[in-house]
């Protein structure tokens, strides 16, 4: 059992891990962290620029720079982490550390689904949080009673349509990140481009397969929608989004056994 895992084994390679993250990632986890702030700033200087004003609306800025920040990070992050497992010297460093597949592999979760998003979070939430403080008048409010406000609103629909909504949204960074993670361990060479590649195409097979299993399941195409379709039609996209984490990992883990260099 010991030769799988084990505890002061992993915490270790846990914290080299974290290590080398921090020398790959940190400025880039930073400056996507401080997406907020330079969207403002930009936003600022194009509209003193073009209309000699300082005063807008940022309320679709914050919304922009929020999403780029997610984008970035699932994209970028990953490769800088774990892209250089592909490479002849540094994939032979990682292979001569002493530790299991299975503690490498559980590492690499950790800092994908975990460590990676309550930084960005935090980093976000400060850089919105000091937006706040120093141009309230102009910024807005803090995101925080935005934030509150979407999860009351989910909330109240999933009363209506039974769903989890942070369960759901860890699902959506973890299988995004991790597709991203699988690329930056799979590819060479252009390893976020051929990931988007492989992505899109998968995307129209699901699609696909999701259009004829809700035509079966629905009673056809074209049927008005109701309470028990939107259920239904939440169950199978749970159901496809469980699948298609189980398949990253099992497809990440299978990877990590099989490099050799």
């Amino acid at each position: 059992m010991k030769e799988v895992f084990d505890i002061r084994r992993f915490g270790k390679y846990l914290a080299y891990d974290l290590w080398n993250a921090k020398n790959s990632a940190l400025l880039s986890l930073v400056i996507t962290g401080l997406m907020p702030i330079i969207f403002y700033v930009v936003c600022l200087l194009c509209n003193w620029i073009f209309f000699d004003d300082g005063c807008f609306d940022f309320a679709a800025g914050r919304v922009l720079a929020f999403t780029t920040a997610y984008f970035v990070a699932i994209i970028v992050l990953p490769i800088k982490i774990f892209g250089k497992i592909t490479d002849r010297r540094s994939g032979s460093n990682w292979l001569m550390v002493p530790a299991s597949t299975f503690e490498k592999f559980l590492s690499l979760v950790v800092i994908s689904c975990i460590v990676i998003p309550v930084c960005l979070v935090l980093l976000l939430l400060a850089s919105d949080g000091l937006l706040t403080l120093v141009l309230a008048d102009k910024y807005g409010p803090w995101l925080f009673p935005f934030v509150r406000d979407m999860v009351q609103d989910f909330a109240s629909l999933s009363d209506v349509i039974s769903f989890n909504s942070p369960v759901m949204l860890a699902m959506s960074w973890c299988s995004s990140i991790l597709s991203f993670t699988l690329g930056s361990i799979c590819f060479k060479k252009a390893k976020a481009g051929k990931t988007i590649l492989c992505l899109f195409a998968l995307s129209i097979i699901f699609s696909t397969l999701l259009t004829v299993t809700g035509v079966i399941s629905f009673g056809g195409v074209g049927r008005e929608l109701s309470s028990q379709t939107l259920k239904n039609s939440i169950t199978v996209g749970n159901i496809s989004s469980w699948l298609v984490l189980v398949l990253l990992l099992s497809g990440i883990y299978y990877r990590l056994r099989t490099i050799k260099h």
